[in-house]
């Protein structure tokens, strides 16, 4: 589904991510690097790139005074400075109120994927496989009795505060990681049942007709027996930890075709159910045959080292063709 038809010489890609910063040094070393491969995959497909930096969306009115709605696109890489990443859903509300076109899902869809406790209800409301969970509260701590579990901030941005400690194999383990939780100061947490199986990341994109890319199957068979198959926020986010490196991203090649179709009947499912735009990502464990949805992102990463790209990549899409894509998924609904 490749959009070959849309003329948008001259057309300029307002690429939105927040000010450098925020950003601890070491950070910012690395999103300078995923920034500059983004600007240059957009260069080498005929966009003009302006990039724009901003700390909220009250920045907004002044950052786009100079551009016209009707001959640019934003390209949204504005992921959230806030830890629940509320401020991410405040800019795309501002940028419908200043009527600009911009890349991915609306405010709405931000908020119900962004707070887990409201993933979980849109999904039970469309019948869409997911763990079962509930609030964690302390006076609720011994009223879970499914192990093993997994504790979550329910609404984390980036798999923040996950660990290998997440999972928890008893009411011990549990209170445990509570309390240290609580010791940090994090608080709005939830536990899930922990789903032993195969994990995969659905890479979708489309308005209307939905596509599911190829595949990616997270491999966690070089990890040390026992430790938990899940991706901390060090596997993924921290390229000096040995973790990053051991956790790998692979096709999922040995699936049966009956399966695979299962997974992406899902996914989509779930696309739709939050009404996400253009491109997104569900993240779904597989037990004894069936998809159970653990994560619906509205706001997937889109840099060269995301499980996205090795989606696209399975598609023979390079990284320019990928976001040049996403534009214009953008730019057609933005003609229609």
């Amino acid at each position: 589904m490749r959009f070959n038809d849309l003329n948008h010489a001259l057309l300029s890609v307002l690429v939105l991510r927040e000010h450098d910063s925020i950003w601890t040094p070491k950070a910012r070393e690395l999103v300078l690097t995923y920034s500059q491969a983004l600007h240059e995959g957009l260069a080498q497909m005929n966009y003009p790139v302006v990039p724009i930096q901003i700390q909220s969306s009250d920045e907004l009115p002044s950052a786009l005074a100079e551009f016209n709605p009707s001959r640019c696109v934003v390209l949204n890489w504005f992921e959230g400075v806030e830890s629940n990443a509320c401020d991410g859903a405040a800019v795309t509300q501002r940028l419908d109120e200043l009527g600009f076109t911009y890349t991915g899902s609306a405010a709405v869809a931000w908020q119900m994927a962004q707070n887990k406790f409201r993933t979980k209800r849109v999904l039970r409301a469309h019948a869409i496989p997911t763990p079962r969970g509930q609030v964690l509260q302390r006076d609720t701590l011994h009223d879970w009795t499914t192990f093993p579990a997994i504790v979550k901030v329910a609404n984390d941005h980036g798999s923040e505060h996950l660990t290998f400690d997440s999972v928890v194999h008893d009411t011990a383990g549990l209170v445990k990681r509570f309390n240290e939780l609580g010791a940090l100061g994090v608080h709005d947490l939830m536990v899930a049942e922990y789903i032993e199986g195969q994990e995969f990341t659905v890479a979708l994109w489309g308005n209307g007709r939905v596509q599911a890319l190829p595949l990616v199957q997270v491999d966690f068979s070089a990890l040390p027996l026992g430790v938990p198959h899940i991706r901390t926020f060090d596997a993924k986010w921290d390229d000096t930890s040995a973790i990053y490196h051991t956790i790998k991203l692979k096709p999922a090649l040995d699936l049966s075709p009956q399966v695979q179709r299962r997974i992406e009947r899902v996914a989509r499912a779930a696309y739709r159910a939050f009404g996400l735009r253009d491109y997104g990502r569900i993240d779904i464990r597989l037990r004894d045959g069936t998809p159970f949805v653990i994560d619906v992102n509205a706001n997937p990463d889109i840099t060269f080292e995301g499980s996205f790209f090795a989606a696209a990549q399975f598609s023979n899409y390079s990284y320019p063709e990928m976001l040049d894509q996403i534009v214009r998924l953008a730019l057609h609904r933005k003609g229609n």
